[in-house]
């Protein structure tokens, strides 16, 4: 499924009534660190630690694009699997806890850190 301004609005309150609904959203990421890696022998899942940079940008009506948020997730936690079938490697997100929630920016009203952690 597409992302929209209307299936997001629930996570950014605002985006839709800024921009109109059923707008294009892309998702923009940039992981700013990687690491903590831990395995565990008596199951599958593997975890660790990241911090993501997460940037929402809106198709315009007038056909052109517009960084609409701008969000740092730090320290989260992520837990995953990476079963291989057939030499195909596929990984599973398992969990995804974020520490905090850092807004870097947005155009279309206040949106709490705190709701987006929730």
């Amino acid at each position: 499924m597409p992302l929209t301004t209307t299936n997001l609005n629930v996570l950014l309150p605002g985006i839709m009534s800024h921009y109109g609904a059923g707008q294009p959203v892309d998702v923009h990421f940039n992981v700013i660190q990687l690491g903590d890696f831990e395995s565990f022998q008596n199951n599958q899942e593997m975890q660790g630690v990241m911090t993501l940079d997460l940037q929402y940008w809106v198709h315009t009506k007038t056909g052109g694009f517009e960084k609409a948020c701008d969000m740092v997730l730090h320290d989260s936690k992520f837990g995953f699997i990476a079963p291989t079938v057939d030499m195909s490697l596929t990984v599973e997100l398992t969990k995804f806890n974020v520490d905090r929630v850092e807004i870097v920016s947005d155009t279309f009203g206040f949106i709490s850190g705190a709701t987006i952690k929730l």
